[in-house]
């Protein structure tokens, strides 16, 4: 995971990640795994009766009252749209509080230009954005422990 959020891999696990939940998945009983639901998950149905649904949280959601609650202490926050920083998809929420503005991301699905959104930090028509690249197969990794003072250790590293 990236010490930071908006890098260029932002929204996406390391290799170093993939492998620690790998190893955590790896510690899970199969009850763990098993469908415990037998009913097929279904969608749910339209929030807004005549509009048109969307799963992104940024269709839905206002930018003002996304800044209104990153600053839920000022009392009048206004949210600004800067042609520079939308098509990067980054918003300026402005409160009156502190006596200037500050760049957030946008959230997937909010509007950063002429009929164009934002998903993950991209900002492009519907259907345009780039696809993910093909993510790691999350086969096991066979671990040789090694004996280290009559312990294994499956690190490498001194035990005890």
């Amino acid at each position: 995971m990236a010490p930071v959020a908006g890098g260029k891999n932002f929204g996406k696990f390391s290799i170093c990640s993939l492998n620690q939940l790998s190893s955590f998945a790896g510690t899970l009983s199969q009850r763990c795994f098993n469908i415990s639901e037998s009913s097929t998950f279904k969608m749910p149905t339209k929030p807004i009766p005549g509009k048109k649904w969307n799963p992104f949280p940024g269709r839905a959601l206002d930018k003002t009252f996304y800044c209104k609650s990153l600053y839920a202490k000022s009392w009048r926050v206004t949210a600004r749209d800067h042609l520079d920083y939308a098509r990067r998809c980054k918003l300026l929420c402005c409160p009156s509080t502190y006596g200037r503005c500050y760049v957030h991301d946008m959230v997937d699905g909010m509007i950063c230009g002429y009929q164009k959104v934002c998903m993950r930090h991209v900002c492009a028509r519907p259907g345009e954005h780039p696809a993910s690249p093909p993510r790691r197969a999350t086969t096991a990794t066979p671990a040789t422990p090694t004996r280290d003072n009559g312990r294994y250790n499956y690190w490498g590293r001194r035990s005890g």
